[in-house]
């Protein structure tokens, strides 16, 4: 038997509705000059303060319904309430959510910036309330291996003194590419579309790592076919690299695709060009010392 819920939402960031917004300074957009806090230079100290926040009046607040796909609802400052009938309290949270992610994302196109939505309240029409899904990280390991650190810090001071430009740009492509996947979820809710897109923006600035130095084989004159070579490689690892071509290709890193299915096979091969990245610097830069 189906159920009547409404459920509340908390629209973020909460500045363009003229309501308070945290570390931000909210102002109404009109013509003119607002002056920032007052900073002592040397110490970077905030010693007096500049423009104040001044919020949306009572009459000018944004208060209207809404209707968001099969879904009615109404919106008031940044708090938005839709109206649903599924069998159970899940079943109308997932309809809900599905659709105001869909209106947030026309409303980031139409206001040039990101919305997101925090779920607040689910609660039926003859009063029960209940909790909202959690998403959340149970567990978080770091395993350690203190013999290779050692080697590896003993490593790392001997390649300090190479000067090589093509080494500093991998070098930075591969760091970018541990930066992002290690801070993704700080970034963004783990079920949310965001989340997956970060891991192509992973898996390409490990691409760029790895041609970067062995060369790109969109370029033919970049030595894609014979760098690795030069490094060591044997053919086994060709085709570890055309694998990684073929998902950078294919698979919604460089190029856009329908097909959401393809995100999840380049999550299952980031640990691998991980590794591929590695190897290529670790034999680059040793072959840059023996070489002097």
């Amino acid at each position: 038997m189906s159920e009547s819920f409404e459920i509340i939402f908390e629209i973020l960031p909460g500045g363009p509705f003229g309501v308070p917004e945290p570390g931000r300074t909210i102002l109404p957009g009109r013509a003119g000059t607002f002056h920032g806090d007052m900073i002592h230079t040397a110490t970077m100290t905030r010693v007096g303060y500049g423009a104040l926040s001044e919020y949306r009046s009572d009459d000018s607040a944004i208060n209207q319904p809404v209707h968001i796909g099969s879904l009615e609802g109404s919106i008031r400052d940044n708090f938005l309430t839709v109206e649903v009938t599924a069998e159970n309290h899940t079943a109308a949270f997932s309809s809900a959510t599905a659709a105001v992610d869909r209106f947030l994302q026309h409303l980031s196109v139409g206001q040039n910036r990101l919305f997101e939505y925090r779920p607040l309240v689910i609660q039926s029409k003859e009063g029960r309330s209940y909790r909202g899904p959690f998403v959340g990280t149970l567990a978080s390991v770091t395993h350690y291996h203190l013999d290779s650190l050692k080697l590896d810090i003993e490593s790392s001071q001997r390649f300090c003194d190479l000067a090589d430009e093509r080494l500093f740009r991998a070098m930075g492509y591969f760091e970018h590419a541990l930066f992002l996947f290690e801070k993704r979820a700080e970034v963004a809710p783990i079920m949310s579309r965001h989340f997956g897109y970060l891991i192509a923006a992973v898996f390409l600035n490990l691409w760029k790592a790895v041609t970067t130095i062995v060369g790109d084989p969109s370029r033919p004159k970049d030595g894609y076919q014979r760098r690795y070579r030069d490094l060591g490689f044997g053919e086994d690892f060709k085709a570890r690299l055309d694998h990684l071509k073929t998902l950078r290709d294919a698979h919604d890193v460089a190029h856009p695709t329908l097909n959401k299915a393809l995100l999840e096979q380049v999550e299952a091969a980031v640990g691998e060009a991980k590794n591929i990245a590695a190897d290529v610097l670790r034999k680059y830069r040793e072959q840059l010392q023996s070489t002097g």
